[in-house]
């Protein structure tokens, strides 16, 4: 199964939950956000849910985007109309210029591209390289563009410039995160009952099983939705109200897999308290930031943008 979630980051909340089968791909459910945007808001997209009709979609009811952008779709000046080449733009440390995205959808927005580490560009021409689909022949320019971030967006350059949107566009690891710690160690694999072996009913029992599959899958996205918005969240903010800590996610996660036993047994989360405070928790980094604390920054931001 495929299952597509719609996160709010500034309430640590889920918007949309669904499941949909494997064989579906991304882009189908990149509109699903839209019945959810109000003016203002922030959506950031990677290249899994990049289509140019949705983000014209999110611009048109006056809320912002945030996406990586897929090369070789068709890039123009925005003053002549002229068609970009990226390999003639991309220069220095950071580009931040006004295109016109799509021959069809023609999306005015910015391309904002910052270059990338050596060692994290090699890594990513390595990878390229070695790509296992044979049918692919990465271009020259391809190969040039791996050294870049790039993004299109909608957003001011005056409110956020190349060097807040690599640190906005960081907050999309968070729903990252979240998948990883389902997977990794919620065990879900584990948690679906194994299908019954060959017999005169079978019809019958697949029915069944069927049922018995779906129970499981519900049960499981019941406990998750419960731990994001009760533990995580409500549970987690109190933590760092009163300890001055951040919860981490991926922590989180591996403490309740481990102590599954006691927290059925806990009456109350706050008993719980210390304990995650202490075990779950990001620790403390001057050099590198956790997602948590950027996005404490972003909203601090955003808050004196506003106020000036």
């Amino acid at each position: 199964m495929r299952i597509q979630v719609t996160y709010s980051l500034s309430s640590g909340t889920f918007k949309d939950l669904s499941m949909d089968s494997f064989t579906d791909n991304d882009q189908g459910a990149s509109g699903n956000i839209i019945r959810f945007l109000k003016a203002g808001d922030l959506v950031i997209r990677d290249l899994g849910y990049f289509t140019l009709k949705v983000l014209k979609q999110v611009a048109s009811l006056n809320a912002f985007f945030l996406s990586r952008c897929r090369y070789g779709i068709n890039l123009y000046d925005a003053k002549t109309g002229e068609p970009l080449e990226l390999g003639k733009v991309l220069k220095g440390s950071a580009i931040d210029i006004q295109v016109v995205a799509g021959a069809k959808e023609k999306l005015p927005c910015r391309l904002v591209a910052v270059k990338l580490p050596d060692r994290v560009a090699n890594e990513r021409r390595r990878k390229a390289k070695n790509d296992r689909d044979k049918r692919v022949n990465h271009s020259k320019e391809y190969m040039q563009t791996l050294s870049w971030a790039i993004f299109i967006t909608n957003i001011e350059s005056d409110v956020w410039g190349p060097w807040e949107i690599l640190q906005g566009y960081r907050l999309r690891w968070q729903i990252e995160i979240i998948f990883k710690g389902w997977k990794s160690h919620l065990n879900m694999a584990a948690m679906v009952p194994e299908a019954p072996r060959a017999n005169k009913n079978q019809e019958k029992y697949l029915q069944m099983y069927k049922y018995r599959v779906d129970s499981a899958i519900l049960r499981i996205l019941i406990f998750i939705t419960i731990f994001q918005i009760t533990i995580y969240t409500s549970l987690g903010f109190k933590i760092w109200q009163k300890h001055n800590r951040l919860v981490s996610c991926l922590k989180l996660y591996a403490f309740i897999a481990d102590r599954k036993e006691k927290i059925l047994e806990c009456t109350a989360l706050e008993d719980m308290e210390t304990d995650i405070a202490y075990y779950a928790t990001y620790e403390k980094r001057k050099k590198r930031l956790n997602n948590l604390k950027i996005l404490l920054h972003v909203f601090d931001y955003q808050q004196e943008y506003k106020q000036s």
